[in-house]
């Protein structure tokens, strides 16, 4: 997701920017927190949830083997993009002083690693949609596990070499990642409007808004396939019940999907259609929303919330993560609490002999 700022530079850095609103950036910083620490606590435990699912026989066949495994795809990109926060809540945090974004090399790091994760998390939960949906049109057909996952390894493997082309190829592209302060990111820096630009603003869009189609007809066969056989009970009623709630789960996740990603399309959009029909940035952006927040907005915020509220679709929707869960973090406070009454003891102890 780059591109669309990095033309920006020399409007964005012109007299006529808005002022800067500390407030603003304090509150963007404080969300950053959030996304950081409760999306961490909330994937880990997933990852190692979903894990050690595909490890046991007891509930394993191969179609929720798949689901599973896209589960684990999808909680390991929203920790990594949890993580990727942090840079950026500094940066907020700092007036946009960019602190690790200074270095160059993590720069570059972060830069591809930002690019791909957000295409890869849309990937994941096109893939998870299309393969639910697949499942309730042809219960009987068996899903082929390690051609889903061969998608999702090829598409990721292509999304890195697009994103290293900046590193690579910089001699013919005359590019390379930059820190901007309006979006609060390393971004690939496209200093002239060119066909390679619009080949990419291009890209951008069709990456994230070509999911939506599938994912929504997805949605759709799902809801109308299971009203169908609610209606002729074609299944008992407890695995009507089981179907109903994984296909619930899987369009929450959806649903959130498009709320989180269909406003960076939008501005992505926008700014490519207004910049064709000769707009400038400043007419474009001209407010403090608009310049300051508007791809911090979209870009970051709403992808992070995306990876931080997964979770609590999980906790909500899933009972044995329910429940792991739960037990997870009683069996760290218990721990805690005995390294604390240990600690204490041995104080007592030492005060005791002398």
């Amino acid at each position: 997701m780059s591109t669309a700022m990095s033309t920006t530079t020399s409007w964005s850095s012109t007299p006529t920017q808005p002022e800067l609103s500390n407030a603003g950036d304090t509150v963007c910083g404080v969300i950053c927190i959030l996304i950081l620490t409760l999306g961490l606590l909330g994937n880990i435990p997933a990852i190692i949830h979903f894990s050690l699912d595909l490890t046991s026989k007891i509930y394993q066949n191969e179609k929720k083997l798949c689901f599973d495994s896209l589960f684990v795809c999808i909680s390991i990109t929203d920790a990594l993009i949890c993580a990727g926060i942090f840079p950026i809540m500094l940066s907020f945090l700092e007036g946009r002083d960019g602190v690790f974004f200074k270095n160059p090399v993590f720069c570059e790091v972060w830069g591809v690693t930002w690019t791909v994760l957000p295409y890869l998390s849309v990937f994941l939960v096109a893939m998870l949609s299309f393969t639910r949906t697949y499942t309730l049109v042809s219960p009987l057909k068996t899903v082929r596990c390690k051609y889903v996952l061969g998608s999702v390894a090829a598409y990721t493997i292509f999304l890195v070499i697009r994103s290293s082309v900046p590193l690579v190829a910089s001699t013919y592209t005359n590019t390379s990642y930059t820190y901007f302060p309006d979006s609060v990111l390393c971004q690939e820096d496209v200093p002239t409007v060119n066909t390679y630009w619009h080949l990419k603003m291009i890209s951008n869009q069709v990456q994230l808004l070509f999911p939506i189609f599938p994912v929504s007809i997805s949605a759709i066969v799902s809801f109308v396939v299971l009203h169908a056989r609610k209606r002729t009970m074609d299944c008992s009623r407890k695995v009507a019940k089981m179907q109903r709630g994984a296909t619930v789960t899987i369009l929450l996740v959806t649903v959130l999907y498009w709320l989180c990603n269909v406003p960076v399309v939008v501005n992505y959009m926008y700014f490519h259609v207004m910049f064709r029909g000769g707009h400038t940035y400043t007419q474009m952006y001209g407010t403090v929303f608009m310049h300051w927040y508007s791809w911090p907005a979209t870009i970051s915020l709403s992808v992070g919330l995306n990876s931080l509220l997964n979770p609590v679709i999980y906790l909500t929707r899933m009972k044995r993560f329910r429940e792991f869960f739960i037990k997870g973090y009683e069996r760290i406070a218990a721990a805690e609490h005995i390294s604390v009454t240990k600690i204490i003891s041995q104080k007592e102890r030492l005060r005791y002999k002398t």
